[in-house]
């Protein structure tokens, strides 16, 4: 179950985390950042329009012109953090186990009470700080919004030149001369952000984790003639010291990171 999570989670996750490191990195890797986009973006590299949908563009443009208005991207995500987003970065706000795991990497604390103690040590301003930075992140991600809608309607443009004939297009752009369809394009962004969106989603859950436990089984079954993955016990020495090498870490970190459901288990019947 949680490796298929995991990797969910990694493919929603990597985009965003190449994004999100060179401005955490600044001067460090930045080589290594340029390369990792351009890697990225030559998996993602499409064919170019074609003669004929290069003459439909200028339609898909007016077209995209009316479906996606200046500032649409902007009220999207204001309503995103506005409606959606609002219990987590309440949640956030108000939790002080972000300031311990932000330090620590995970709860050290075994009560609220105790966390609430620890985070006062650890930042006696952090209950400030965490509102601070709540009422700046959704200016901030409004702004980087807004940066990228050019781009995002050049890509839509393409994308409707792609998929729609001319006379399509023609039919599409007279329906958003309309006022129900002026209406539509003006809020059908924003209700990507409704937060009944994000309340089904969570009555859903249930639901989407049982399936998740029947497809971990499946692809065990799928898998069940290959060789389990190696644990740290498994490695010659000459191994052990090789990937520790190529992971850049010590070995005793690499023996945490393969075997780290069996120390965590160790642990926890030591603890008994």
């Amino acid at each position: 179950m949680r490796k298929i999570l995991g990797t969910f989670a990694f493919a929603l996750a990597a985009p965003l985390a190449l994004i999100a490191t060179p401005v955490a990195a600044q001067d460090d890797g930045k080589a290594d950042d340029a390369a990792m986009l351009e890697a990225l973006g030559a998996a993602f590299a499409v064919e170019p329009l074609t003669t004929e949908q290069q003459a439909r563009l200028p339609l898909a443009r007016s077209v995209i012109a009316r479906v996606l208005p200046p500032g649409s991207m902007q009220d999207m995500t204001n309503g995103m953090f506005g409606g959606m987003l609002s219990p987590f970065m309440q949640l956030s706000q108000d939790d002080p186990t972000s300031v311990i795991t932000g330090r620590f990497g995970y709860d050290v604390t075994s009560s609220p009470e105790a966390a609430a103690e620890v985070a006062a040590i650890l930042d006696p301003a952090w209950a400030e700080r965490r509102r601070r930075e709540a009422e700046a992140v959704p200016q901030i991600m409004g702004q980087m919004i807004s940066a990228m809608e050019p781009t995002i309607r050049n890509v839509m443009a393409e994308m409707y030149a792609v998929h729609f004939t001319a006379e399509e297009l023609t039919g599409i752009d007279v329906f958003f001369t309309t006022p129900i369809g002026a209406t539509y394009a003006r809020k059908s962004f924003s209700m990507s952000s409704d937060p009944r969106l994000m309340g089904s989603m969570m009555q859903a859950m249930p639901t989407i984790l049982g399936s998740m436990g029947g497809m971990e089984a499946e692809l065990t079954a799928l898998t069940a003639d290959l060789p389990p993955e190696r644990a740290y016990a498994d490695l010659t020495k000459a191994e052990r010291s090789r990937l520790a090498e190529l992971a850049g870490m010590p070995e005793e970190d690499l023996q945490y990171y393969l075997d780290g459901d069996s120390l965590a288990t160790e642990e926890a019947d030591e603890a008994k």
